[in-house]
């Protein structure tokens, strides 16, 4: 192809963009600027929001790109409430608005469905800046309507009320096939879950099988054809009784299968206790936990382990300390784990993970995390090797002495501070 062909193909779609930029100098944007309005910085990237839909429905405000330049910095999280989820609203003054602040709150059901969710969200964040947009230009342009309840709204639902005494039940399955002329790969799973969460009580299960079929056929060997499956199946539960703003205990025990831990099946239980040196109601913005537990394994092997052993049943222990903070200038989360077996304690793991996202200055975010941990619990490695395929295909866990992940990032954005223009077309060209 001509090169001058190709600089014009290479060119076209920056032309093609800048042009209306630079023609539409001068002229207002679809949704315009609001004039001494005020400088809002969502930032709920710790819990689900639709933010094209948020500045749709909230115009009346300037959505900033930088907390540096924001009059209000709202803060958003959410949290499992068992029955559904409990989203939180940090509403933080700056600059002039320095001092002030709010926290509003909503649940839903998991049987709400994404509209009615957001819907929430937007009357939330409306209630949330009203104290801040109240001696502001906009104030006058804004009307406040009532609309009073129903008369089955103004009785609250008693737990006596409730049929399903908090219980929620999922059922679920899924499929895929995908085909080559030398490969197909077929998987199916199915599984379920119940849990019912109260302000003491929390009790899940759940439990799940897949079958995974990969077939190949090797083009230099005349009918070859090699076909691996990978079957697993699992049940695991836990409850756990929350006692007071710091204590909780618990029970937990799990059975399966697993292919790549060389288990024909596994069954293990566990009882444990957790102190939190932060009251639980503060869990969405920081939390600093130590949980210790102690337990009994069982394991029936595929295939005999390096330590010529068919089945086992041995006690374990183990200990973790978890730290996580969310502040309005980024987030950061570590947690320490250890855990051994009792008939022999260097048949240990410890690991270390680790998250940290900071705003630096204006416009400049920096973002890492990673782990490392020490292995020495592999007892449950074959004792009759691995094959090339099992290796390519990450079948079979392999022996080691550590894991080791890191990984980093900054990020800088400049240019304009404002973000309320909202245009989906095309959303898909990309």
């Amino acid at each position: 192809m001509n090169r001058l062909v190709v600089l014009l193909l290479l060119v076209l779609p920056f032309s093609i963009s800048v042009s209306p930029a630079l023609l539409a100098q001068g002229l207002p944007p679809d949704q315009p600027r609001q004039i001494n309005g005020l400088n809002v910085y969502l930032d709920c990237h710790r819990m689900w929001c639709e933010q094209d839909h948020i500045r749709r429905e909230i115009p009346y405000v300037n959505w900033v790109r930088d907390r540096a330049v924001a009059d209000v910095h709202i803060l958003g999280t959410s949290q499992d409430t068992g029955g559904g989820r409990e989203f939180i609203f940090n509403f933080i003054g700056l600059r002039d608005y320095a001092g002030f602040s709010d926290t509003l709150r909503f649940s839903t059901s998991r049987t709400d469905v994404r509209d009615e969710e957001r819907d929430r969200q937007i009357r939330t964040l409306q209630m949330g800046l009203m104290r801040f947009l109240s001696d502001s230009p906009v104030a006058r342009h804004i009307s406040i309507s009532y609309t009073a309840p129903i008369e089955s709204e103004q009785i609250q639902a008693q737990p006596e009320d409730d049929p399903w005494n908090y219980w929620i039940f999922t059922i679920g399955g899924s499929g895929s096939i995908e085909a080559e002329t030398l490969e197909q790969t077929y998987r199916f799973g199915a599984n379920f879950s119940a849990n019912r969460t109260t302000e003491d009580w929390r009790i899940w299960l759940h439990g799940r099988g897949n079958y995974r079929q990969e077939r190949f056929e090797y083009e230099e060997i005349d009918d070859s054809v090699a076909v691996y499956y990978n079957n697993t199946y699992s049940a695991r539960s836990h409850v756990i009784r929350k006692i007071g703003e710091h204590w909780g205990v618990g029970f937990r025990g799990s059975i399966g299968n697993s292919v790549s831990y060389n288990q024909d099946l596994y069954v293990r239980s566990a009882a444990a206790f957790e102190y939190s040196v932060f009251p639980y109601s503060e869990s969405t913005r920081r939390t600093f936990t130590i949980l210790y537990g102690f337990g009994i394994a069982g394991f029936d092997y595929e295939e005999i382990t390096i330590f010529d052993r068919t089945s086992e049943v041995l006690l374990e222990h183990g200990i973790v300390a978890a730290v996580d903070y969310v502040q309005p200038w980024g987030n950061v989360g570590a947690d320490l784990e250890a855990n051994s077996f009792l008939h022999d304690l260097d048949t240990h793991r410890i690991e270390l993970r680790v998250g940290l996202s900071v705003r630096l200055v204006r416009g400049l975010s920096f973002n890492s995390g990673g782990n490392v941990a020490r292995i020495r619990d592999q007892i449950y490695l074959s004792g009759e090797g691995i094959s090339q395929d099992e290796i390519l295909l990450r079948r079979r866990a392999r022996g080691t002495d550590f894991e080791l992940g890191i990984r980093f990032g900054f990020s800088y954005s400049f240019g304009s501070i404002f973000n309320n223009a909202v245009n989906p077309a095309m959303d898909e060209f990309r």
